[in-house]
């Protein structure tokens, strides 16, 4: 069964860009989802940067031209948890497969950064240049990075 990661997009949810989940397919090519482990809330003031294409980005979170950005969440949408779909987006990760490596052949990064809302759907970064997060292989290996001049 196929992995992935999610990330609260909602931005009326007070864990806007915060909330991070890992989720199994119940069963191989369903499209349902359950969650494994704990739900993960990141700590005040810091986000999960969304990768900047579409307009999700544009609207609710303000980027720096230099800011590094998380190129490893596929798309923004709506996920099917336990037989029910969700009335809030996610960003959806690519999907990491039963075999170790990550569906399409493609990696990329999950970046973190600290931010401060601007108004009730808006978040800016503070310094888009000073993230931290991990990239993940094409292989599924991931590796910290607690630099941004290594990306």
């Amino acid at each position: 069964m196929d992995a992935m990661i999610i990330v609260q997009a909602n931005t009326s949810d007070q864990n806007f860009l915060r909330s991070v989940k890992v989720v199994v397919e119940k069963t191989a090519g369903s499209n349902d989802w359950k969650e494994v482990g704990t739900e993960f809330i990141l700590p005040d003031g810091v986000y999960v940067v969304p990768r900047t294409s579409g307009s999700f980005a544009s609207t609710v979170i303000t980027l720096e031209d230099t800011a590094k950005v998380s190129g490893f969440f596929e798309s923004t949408g709506k996920v099917k948890l336990n037989g029910v779909d969700t009335t809030d987006d996610y960003m959806r990760s690519y999907k990491l497969t039963s075999l170790g490596s990550v569906s399409g052949g493609i990696g990329g990064y999950i970046l973190v950064a600290t931010g401060t809302p601007t108004s009730a759907t808006n978040t800016k970064l503070d310094n888009g240049t000073a993230v931290r997060g991990l990239v993940v292989s094409k292989y599924g290996i991931a590796t910290l990075v607690g630099d941004s001049s290594s990306l």
